[in-house]
């Protein structure tokens, strides 16, 4: 066993290593080191205030009594596992990444989000499987480091979202996008664990877990190359009032002073959502208003 485990614990952070840098490459102007490595040095320390708030749910409400029900099963995993694990990794990408003032592109926020799910699942992952065995080593690099990484990447889109809200001073649309970068990476944790452990239709639920796998990862890394390519520096740009967001929540572009009416500067790829602008008045994808 004392021979196997330098092997188990390399194949537990190899996904985790390949996803991380994946994600970093994707970034144009990339994020520093130290910051991204104190990112996921916080996903690994979380996981004690996480595992102390499961066992402590789970005293009184143990899973195994619902598995039968998938109802009462959401509702287990969403406020015994995904609250705990979720609210804890916002709570660190929301005060050291969303504050950090290397935070000034929409994609930044998503590589803090998902180097923050990473460190938690890449400490998960050699726990599991140091426990389980190779065959979870397998399994999990297939489907939940994949998982955390999705988590983060929609905890990131919307603190993304939040933060042009934030800059613009359109308070409403930042608690909006605040309240979803939390509710939304849940919702998908609950479902993804659900699915997984409902047992009166197993196989059932098993098919239709991986069409929300499928849909879940392609819809995310959708949104990474989408976000990756945007290069507007938020802080920047934003507070020069070359983009504003109005009372409706659309985003509206001004001429930079003393460029003349006629020269408005009208960006390349919607900030929020990442999609090609084309000329049109509104961002087929998100639907903000563009001019």
């Amino acid at each position: 066993m004392m021979l196997l485990s330098p092997i188990l614990i390399g194949a537990a952070i190899l996904p985790v290593v390949a996803l991380g840098i994946f994600i970093y490459l994707m970034d144009k102007n990339k994020e520093p080191k130290g910051l991204l490595f104190l990112m996921f040095f916080m996903g690994i320390v979380i996981i004690i205030p996480v595992l102390i708030g499961e066992v402590v749910f789970s005293i009184f409400f143990p899973m195994e009594e619902v598995q039968s029900s998938f109802f009462l099963l959401f509702l287990n995993v969403f406020f015994g596992v995904a609250f705990f694990e979720e609210i804890f990794k916002w709570l660190a990408t929301r005060f050291i990444g969303y504050n950090n003032r290397e935070f000034d592109e929409v994609y930044d926020i998503i590589i803090y989000a998902v180097f923050t799910s990473l460190g938690f699942a890449c400490l998960e992952n050699i726990l599991y499987v140091l426990q389980n065995g190779f065959s979870t080593a397998i399994l999990r690099a297939i489907f939940s480091i994949p998982g955390h990484t999705c988590f983060g990447i929609m905890m990131g889109y919307y603190l993304s979202k939040a933060k042009v809200a934030d800059v613009s001073g359109n308070k409403g649309l930042r608690y909006k996008y605040m309240f979803c970068s939390t509710v939304v990476p849940m919702l998908l944790h609950t479902l993804f664990d659900s699915l997984l452990f409902f047992t009166s239709y197993a196989s059932i639920s098993f098919v239709i877990f991986l069409i929300f796998y499928v849909m879940m990862v392609t819809v995310c890394f959708i949104i990474v190359f989408k976000t990756s390519k945007v290069q507007q520096n938020l802080t920047r740009q934003l507070k020069n009032s070359t983009i504003g967001v109005n009372q409706q929540g659309y985003l509206s572009y001004q001429p930079v002073q003393g460029s003349g009416a006629g020269n408005a500067l009208y960006p390349q790829y919607c900030p929020i959502c990442g999609r090609p602008t084309t000329g049109a008045n509104f961002c087929a994808r998100c639907g903000f208003r563009l001019k």
